[in-house]
């Protein structure tokens, strides 16, 4: 994220601190950020169908069996994570 971040500024030439000779075409780094994903990473980027997925894989009757039949394991695990 940071190597994108940066080049959002170079790119945008964030506040002429990139090069002096350029006008900045941005102010911050958010808004030079924003315009380089709307610009040129938003067409790459696809929808993807988490409704579905969760109403075809996870919630579903033999998901909640799992859980509900290790509910105590599953307890006990998450109090040592913590």
């Amino acid at each position: 994220m940071e190597l994108i971040v940066r080049v959002a500024g170079k790119k945008y030439n964030i506040g002429k601190k990139t090069d002096p000779d350029k006008p900045a075409l941005c102010k911050t780094y958010t808004e030079a950020l924003n315009r380089l994903i709307e610009e040129h990473l938003e067409v790459y980027f696809e929808p993807y169908p988490d409704a579905e997925f969760r109403t075809k894989y996870l919630w579903t009757l033999g998901c909640h069996n799992v859980f509900t039949s290790n509910l105590e394991i599953l307890k006990d695990l998450f109090k040592k994570c913590n």
